[in-house]
């Protein structure tokens, strides 16, 4: 046991990534971060979080988007990199559970559409695309986040 924790008397990581969002001490800016949200979900809007290396943002989105429920919002989730237009839109389609073994980008974005489509007229879900580390993307996909 390292430590930091022995003296404070933690049985785990008080840090770790893999805790629960449940277990997270519930701070001002994770609350305004979900009040964010709420908002631009509500306007079907684009936002951005921005902030330090190690200020929360990650962990205020994590926790944030486990207060909404599955059947109401559909969690599109993906982590930011310097990949091609065409492995975003991969990414995309496999979190709303379509795989397609193709590199073109129309019937990539094609099949997205048509999910995001299905979850909302017949799952009457809202969807939200969460990109963590988007400042790792490439110019030509933050163009087509639109």
């Amino acid at each position: 046991m390292s430590n930091h924790r022995s003296f404070f008397g933690f049985k785990r990581e008080p840090f770790a990534e893999d805790l629960e969002p449940g277990n997270l001490l519930k701070l001002p800016g994770m609350v305004s971060a979900k009040e964010r949200l709420d908002y631009t979900l509500e306007l079907g809007g684009v936002m951005a979080l921005s902030g330090e290396v190690g200020s929360g943002k990650s962990t205020s989105i994590r926790w944030a988007l486990s207060q909404y429920h599955p059947s109401q919002v559909k969690i599109v989730k993906c982590v930011g990199n310097g990949g091609p237009l065409t492995e975003f839109y991969k990414n995309l389609c496999w979190e709303m559970g379509v795989d397609l073994p193709t590199q073109s980008r129309s019937k990539l974005i094609r099949a997205f559409q048509e999910a995001v489509v299905d979850a909302v007229r017949n799952k009457r879900q809202k969807v939200m695309v969460v990109v963590d580390e988007a400042g790792l993307l490439r110019a030509e996909v933050f163009t087509e986040m639109h």
